[in-house]
């Protein structure tokens, strides 16, 4: 099976390179991905007595809403030939075998996500797409609960952080307010890399 799964991950991975789309393949797998990770969209998946046309529906379901028109057709025909297959069991080990490879080749940025509140699946695939686009590289994501944010994320990674949490912005405003009384001409930098706006 992991050799199987290694033959349709090399082949995409390959056709990627050759076509100048690895990096936009590997924030959209890495995306997918996610997708799959949720137990229940990964049964539906599998369960074999669901039609293969339902399956890949749902999948250009997700592709719609997390890509738009910029999402890889190579990459839906490879899930769409799984599906057809009857080989839908590898497609996470596929994508995660793509990754690896696709890793080795471009390089990683770890990545932490703290957030007040769990995240549903959909919101961690685009927070997870959105940083690998503006990072330009692979995201390694853990995520972590902190509900002293009070609501929205804080992001950080070896060289930057983003706050985009309520906790942060009303320190801003806090900081802001207490600049003015004093005359200071400082303006609020809340959310300032503009990934969450």
């Amino acid at each position: 099976m992991a050799k199987l799964s290694r033959r349709y991950a090399t082949a995409f991975f390959e056709l990627a390179v050759e076509r100048g789309l690895l990096k936009l393949a590997l924030i959209q797998v890495q995306s997918i991905k996610t997708i799959f990770e949720d137990e229940k969209i990964y049964r539906f998946i599998v369960y074999p007595g669901i039609p293969k046309k339902e399956k890949c529906k749902i999948i250009e379901g997700f592709y719609a809403d997390l890509f738009g028109d910029e999402s890889i057709a190579e990459l839906k025909s490879l899930i769409a030939l799984l599906i057809e297959k009857n080989r839908e069991t590898i497609i996470k080990n596929v994508l995660e075998d793509f990754l690896v490879m696709a890793n080795k080749f471009l390089g990683e940025v770890k990545v932490v996500i703290t957030s007040a509140a769990p995240m549903n699946v959909k919101t961690e695939a685009q927070l997870k797409n959105a940083l690998s686009l503006k990072i330009g590289k692979h995201v390694l994501v853990g995520t972590e609960i902190n509900q002293d944010l009070l609501g929205g994320v804080y992001v950080s990674a070896e060289d930057f952080i983003i706050d985009g949490s309520v906790k942060g912005g009303l320190n801003e405003l806090k900081d802001f307010i207490i600049n003015k009384k004093s005359g200071g001409n400082e303006q609020p930098l809340h959310n300032q890399e503009g990934l969450l706006s």
